[in-house]
C-alpha cells in the first residue's frame, strides 16, 4: 500500500516539472468559439522503448484545452495529436516517436540523434499548439553530487519585526543538494551516461512539522523549503540539467522558524528518481546542519 500512496503523491506535480509553456498559434476569428490553444503540461522526457508516462509511472497521453475569445475553456474541442519530425529525428530510416493522431498515445522506438522531438496540437485548419518531449535513456542509477552533510547559517530575526518588511530578503540558501541520474549506455566501452531532462522528486524528511507564515504581498511560505536557482517557490521536483545533474537546495526564512523549529538544528533532506513508478535506485539523502547567527548590532540571538 505504500508504494501506491508515494505514488498518489507524486501525482500531479508535473506542472511545475514540465519543459516550459507550449507555444500556441492565435488566430483573430474564433473558429468554433475556439481563440487559442495549449497543451496541458507534460513530463520533461520520455524513455526510449516506452511510452510517455506522469510522476507516478502511469501512462500519459498528450492532452490540449481550447479557450474561447473570453479567456474561458472551450468544453468538447476535438484535437488532432502528430508527431513533427527532424531530419535528425529520422537519421537512420527510423521515426524518433509515434503518436496516435486520435487518443493522443506516445511511444519512442529509438534514441534519436537529437536531444528532444517536436508534437503538435492542432484544432480546426488554423489552430496549432507546439512543444517538445526529450528522448532519454532508462534510468539506472542515482548518486550524490557534492558532500552529505552542508552547514547553512541564518539570521535570527524577530518575527513581529522581520514580516513587516520582505521576509524573503532574510531567507538563506543551503549549497546545491544535488544529485546526478545515469542510465545504461549500451555500449561495453562506457559503463554508465547521464540523463537529462528526468524528473527527481526531492522531499524533507526531518524535521516532521514544518511552521509556514504568510510574507509581504500575502504568499504563504513555509519556513523551511526546497527549490532551486530557477524559481523562488517550494518544489517537490527538480529537473536534471544536460549533464544529469540537479541544483536543487534548501530555503530557511528565519523569521518563521524558533529555536526549537527544528530539533537537532538538522535537516534531513531525500532525494529519489522513479521509473514506472518504481525507485531506480538507493534514495540519496543531505543533512543540512542550521546555525542561527546574529544580525549586526545584536549581541546573540535571542
Amino acid at each position: 500500500m505504500s508504494g501506491r500512496r508515494d505514488a498518489a503523491r507524486r501525482l500531479g506535480a508535473l506542472a511545475g516539472a514540465a519543459l516550459g509553456a507550449a507555444a500556441c498559434v492565435e488566430i483573430t476569428t474564433a473558429e468554433q468559439g475556439v481563440l487559442s490553444i495549449r497543451f496541458e503540461p507534460l513530463p520533461p522526457s520520455i524513455v526510449a522503448g516506452d511510452t510517455l508516462r506522469d510522476s507516478t509511472g502511469r501512462v500519459q497521453r498528450l492532452r490540449a484545452v481550447a479557450f474561447g475569445e473570453s479567456g474561458d475553456t472551450v468544453t468538447g474541442a476535438t484535437f488532432v495529436f502528430a508527431y513533427l519530425p527532424t531530419a535528425g529525428d529520422t537519421a537512420g530510416g527510423g521515426r524518433a516517436l509515434r503518436v496516435d493522431s486520435v487518443t493522443g498515445l506516445v511511444r519512442a522506438d529509438t534514441l534519436p540523434r537529437t536531444a528532444a522531438a517536436r508534437i503538435s496540437a492542432s484544432f480546426g485548419r488554423q489552430l496549432q499548439a507546439l512543444d517538445t518531449i526529450a528522448i532519454v535513456r532508462k534510468p539506472t542509477r542515482l548518486s550524490r553530487v557534492g558532500p552529505a552533510s552542508v552547514a547553512l547559517p541564518y539570521l535570527c530575526i524577530d518575527s513581529s519585526r522581520a514580516l513587516l518588511v520582505d521576509t524573503l530578503q532574510f531567507g538563506t540558501a543551503s549549497p546545491p543538494l544535488g544529485v546526478r541520474l545515469y542510465g545504461d549506455s549500451g555500449s561495453a566501452a562506457t559503463d554508465s551516461v547521464p540523463v537529462p531532462s528526468y524528473l527527481v522528486e526531492y522531499r524533507i524528511v526531518a524535521p516532521a512539522q514544518i511552521p509556514t507564515g504568510t510574507v509581504p504581498y500575502g504568499d504563504v511560505r513555509p519556513a523551511l523549503y526546497l527549490t532551486n536557482g530557477r524559481v523562488d517557490r517550494p518544489l517537490r521536483f527538480d529537473t536534471t540539467n544536460v549533464s544529469g545533474q540537479t541544483t536543487t537546495a534548501l530555503r530557511v526564512v528565519g523569521p518563521l522558524l524558533t529555536p526549537t523549529s527544528v530539533p537537532g538544528d538538522s535537516v534531513v533532506v531525500e532525494a529519489q528518481a522513479f521509473y514506472r513508478g518504481a525507485p531506480v535506485d538507493t534514495a540519496v539523502r543531505f543533512r543540512v546542519r542550521l546555525t542561527r547567527v546574529p544580525r549586526a548590532g545584536q549581541a546573540s540571538c535571542p
